[in-house]
């Protein structure tokens, strides 16, 4: 109990006496989690979002301004008979146009104000299964339509680009690896070197290499740690920043619900994962003073 008891009232007096650099050690840790904690966020929400508000196996069918009502029953027809097509549904141009000024609230006059009607008339329905190829240039050869939209030919094109952020994020954790793995070593060798003559007074009085180590270890976990619990705050107000800005647009306030912080599962993972690299950043410090002294 006594050699725990010291070993806190040295790592205690060690960050008290190198308090400049601690603090720098946390301060560059809780900006490097803010930065990847705020981009990782950003990828998750993303993502999940994607899958929820695009849905797999819904069509959307833009009509041509110029189609004729056969034209039209046609389409209907030739849908309903389709076997796994169901939920058929059409809004009109004028149809489309409200329901997109309804989601921008106060700021539907931006588009009033152009007394044009971009939409068309789209008729939406859902498929059992993605519609083969063969399927889908059948309908897209119906007179009257221009377009055929599946939810998962967007998913797929948001999908590709994140393919792409997903190699930056997992780079952006290399370098967040390798910051807080040198930014903790270097903490601990400033504190080591500026603390050789009392290292040789403990080396000479016969204290076990254990307890001369463990305090510069726990400097290590008290700088990861704590530069976490800042770092996972910051990227809290981040994200309530954003959220209080979209929900008052009526346009994204969906989003609302879907979007989603860290859960405690995952906020423990990366605590650990930060702990690790300090204490092994500490370890590698130690060592390598160690060598030197010949402890």
């Amino acid at each position: 109990m006594f050699t725990i008891l010291a070993i806190i009232k040295q790592t205690k007096k060690i960050i008290l006496e190198n308090s400049g650099t601690t603090i720098a050690g946390i301060l560059t840790t809780a900006f490097s989690i803010i930065i990847l904690g705020t981009f990782s966020l950003f990828y998750i929400n993303v993502i999940s979002m994607s899958q929820v508000f695009l849905n797999l196996n819904h069509y959307s069918l833009f009509l041509d301004k110029d189609i004729t009502e056969v034209e039209r029953e046609f389409i209907h027809m030739s849908l309903k008979k389709t076997k796994g097509i169901s939920q058929i549904t059409e809004l009109s141009s004028k149809q489309a146009l409200e329901s997109l000024l309804g989601s921008f609230g106060e700021n539907s006059n931006v588009i009033y104000d152009l007394e044009v009607n971009p939409l068309p008339d789209i008729i939406e329905f859902k498929s059992e299964k993605v519609l083969a190829p063969e399927m889908k240039k059948k309908i897209e050869s119906f007179t009257g339509v221009t377009e055929l939209i599946h939810g998962k030919e967007t998913l797929e094109q948001i999908e590709t680009f994140f393919t792409i952020a997903n190699f930056i994020g997992w780079l952006m954790i290399c370098l967040l690896s390798i910051s807080v793995i040198f930014i903790t070593a270097n903490s601990i060798k400033i504190a080591l070197f500026s603390r050789l003559p009392e290292i040789e007074v403990f080396k000479v009085l016969g204290a076990t290499p254990e307890f001369i180590r463990w305090p510069y270890l726990l400097e290590g976990f008290v700088i990861s740690c704590t530069g976490f619990l800042l770092g996972i705050t910051g990227v809290f107000i981040i994200y309530k920043f954003v959220i209080a800005g979209i929900t008052y647009s009526p346009a994204t306030s969906d989003f609302r619900t879907a979007a989603q912080f860290f859960t405690f599962p995952q906020m423990g993972i990366i605590l650990a994962f930060i702990i690790a690299l300090g204490i092994y950043g500490a370890s590698i410090a130690t060592k390598k003073i160690f060598r030197l002294l010949a402890i």
